[in-house]
């Protein structure tokens, strides 16, 4: 009996996880949700597919994100990731590290956190690929493990 409830368990684990690499690039379980400045993370995330482009990702304060806005897109309501010209370089964007899905759609990341101040931050992809031409998207996705980082 208790090998079956561990084995529906994981199949439904599993589905989930799934489910999140059908939509696209994602974040998915992070070791942690709250952490000190130093602490080691790791941080499963993916693209969906494989794909050539690496994706830097970054911790960012929720105050501070860019988050997805509804859109029309080829005459339907959506949502939209926000489109920015490059990557972000330092400011309120902190990378963390990068996705390299060439060779396998799902990748743990491992970082340290950085010198943040206390509080929520996101999780945020760069994906140049999202967008067709010049620049990219941020992808924060607020339903994915936020990081709290305490004092």
């Amino acid at each position: 009996m208790r090998k079956t409830a561990v084995l529906a368990t994981f199949l439904v684990a599993a589905g989930s996880f799934a489910a999140l690499a059908l939509a696209g690039p994602y974040i998915g379980p992070a070791s942690k949700t709250r952490a000190h400045v130093g602490d080691v993370i790791d941080l499963k995330a993916g693209a969906g597919i494989r794909m050539y482009a690496l994706l830097p990702l970054y911790l960012v304060s929720t105050k501070d994100s860019l988050l997805p806005t509804p859109c029309r897109f080829k005459g339907a309501d959506g949502i939209c990731e926000p489109r920015v010209g490059a990557p972000p370089r330092g400011g309120k964007y902190h990378r963390i590290g990068t996705l390299n899905v060439r060779h396998a759609n799902d990748v743990t990341i491992t970082f340290r956190v950085p010198k943040l101040a206390p509080g929520k931050y996101l999780y945020v992809l760069y994906c140049g690929p999202c967008y067709k031409g010049r620049g990219g998207s941020l992808i924060a996705q607020l339903q994915t493990p936020t990081l709290t980082v305490v004092p």
